[in-house]
């Protein structure tokens, strides 16, 4: 299976949950995806990967937001708010991170290496509404 249809089966089990679509496609994914990046969605990447996909954006534009709003009216040094954005940067990254991997959780979505053996197994169980169902992993007590 090539990497465009393990995305797609990633997106399809996205549309399943009650995960809106700018969570799981956001706008910086979108624009990847559209140059011809192959991006895992999110919820399917590592963690370390989800820092930088998230922090490094963030503590470009907030970096430069903050050196024209404010610090350099203060004489803040250009190394002192490299740093600064960058250290903004890893702490919205990391935090971005556990929501997705919490996300990932809460959803019970399936690894990124199973999704194919996942659509095999559910291939042909379709609910009334024509969608794919998904079998339940959760043990009964």
């Amino acid at each position: 299976m090539n990497f465009d249809e393990h995305y797609n089966l990633a997106i399809a089990e996205l549309k399943r949950t009650t995960i809106v679509e700018g969570n799981y496609a956001p706008p910086l994914h979108r624009f990847l995806r559209g140059r011809g990046v192959k991006l895992k969605p999110p919820h399917y990447n590592t963690i370390g990967m989800n820092i930088l996909i998230t922090g490094i954006p963030f503590a470009v534009l907030w970096g430069a937001i903050m050196w024209f709003i404010l610090w350099q009216s203060q004489k803040l040094t250009p190394f002192m708010a490299i740093g600064a954005a960058l250290v903004a940067g890893a702490i919205f990254g990391i935090f971005m991170s556990l929501y997705y991997r919490w996300s990932f959780n809460r959803n019970e979505l399936t690894k990124w290496e199973k999704l194919e053996a996942e659509a095999e197994q559910t291939h042909g169980q379709t609910e009334e509404d024509g969608s794919i169902s998904k079998p339940s992993t959760k043990v009964s007590s």
